[in-house]
């Protein structure tokens, strides 16, 4: 497989599955050695983290009582960003700081301890939106000031959830909405905003998304399993990366069936994978079976393919 460039996977203390797919080999296993590993079994559980440095004035606070009383309130009020009052969004987003595992009498050995800050949505559109040039400049910064190349990056963390249906195939479509656009993605979307940390609920708002995109019931859910967190190496952008068997049948949707259980389609038509090869061969070249143009695959998505095992799917 041809290294990519256009993904990592966080390495604080080592976020990947263990063992990848047979057939995908040296060019993965490069990015795990060194990490350790998760098992599919790990717990997550959230804690209070940094909120980003300010390029203006690095001496600025950065713990979050300090953040929402001084740049979120103060926005709230200028009528920069929203908390639901005046529309239906929240652009209050968490902040990923920082990850470890723990082998303490407080958590278990396999268990993912997640640190998250605050930050808002027109943070993390200037992150996408910056150049490429500007935000490794902003890395190395990073580095300089706070031994932390994401220091200034909002890094507003989402979910990412590749669905297998009963049929043992799966269903990605083209993402429809501003922020790539046009990539291949499974379900994914922003973690919830939560004033009291411990509150988030990762595989919680992973069977959210499900629904919401899908509509593929919390019910029809069974062996939710978390594979990585993968992000993007010059913007920052993340995802907490699930697999998911679904009680679905394939025709709901082969049929557009699901289009009728949303009510805001998020997604283009869908791609069909069916084979380890098939999966393999969107992954190298961008290419799948009835489509004439190379199609782009989200960050997240090309780690939770490469997560896939040859028995997990119907070939």
């Amino acid at each position: 497989m041809t290294p990519r460039n256009d993904f990592e996977v966080e390495v604080a203390s080592g976020l990947i599955k263990m063992p990848f797919s047979s057939e995908v080999t040296e060019s993965v296993r490069k990015l795990q050695r060194g990490q350790g590993s998760i098992t599919d079994h790990t717990a997550i559980y959230p804690e209070e983290g940094l909120c980003a440095a300010n390029p203006e004035n690095r001496k600025q606070p950065r713990d979050r009582d300090w953040y929402l009383a001084n740049v979120i309130a103060p926005m709230i009020e200028r009528g920069e960003i929203d908390n639901k009052t005046r529309t239906p969004f929240d652009d209050r987003k968490l902040r990923y700081d920082s990850s470890e595992f723990f082998n303490a009498p407080t958590y278990g050995e396999d268990d993912l301890v997640v640190r998250f800050g605050i930050t808002h949505f027109p943070a993390f559109q200037a992150d996408i939106n910056r150049s490429n040039e500007e935000n490794l400049k902003l890395q190395e910064r990073g580095l300089q000031d706070f031994g932390d190349k994401w220091a200034y990056f909002a890094r507003a963390p989402g979910v990412a959830v590749l669905p297998i249906n009963k049929g043992g195939t799966i269903f990605v479509g083209e993402r429809a909405n501003e922020e790539y656009g046009g990539f291949l993605n499974a379900v994914a979307g922003h973690l919830t905003y939560k004033d009291k940390v411990k509150q988030v609920d990762i595989s919680g708002e992973a069977l959210r998304e499900l629904q919401e995109e899908f509509g593929i019931q919390p019910g029809e859910v069974s062996n939710l399993r978390f594979v990585g967190l993968y992000s993007h190496p010059i913007k920052g952008d993340l995802d907490f990366t699930f697999l998911a068997d679904v009680a679905k049948p394939e025709q709901y949707f082969v049929s557009g069936e699901w289009k009728k259980s949303v009510k805001e389609r998020e997604h283009k038509d869908l791609v069909r994978l069916a084979t380890m090869a098939e999966i393999h061969e969107l992954l190298e070249t961008g290419k799948v079976s009835g489509a004439d143009k190379t199609l782009q695959v989200m960050y997240s998505t090309r780690g939770a393919l490469m997560s896939v095992y040859a028995n997990e799917i119907k070939n």
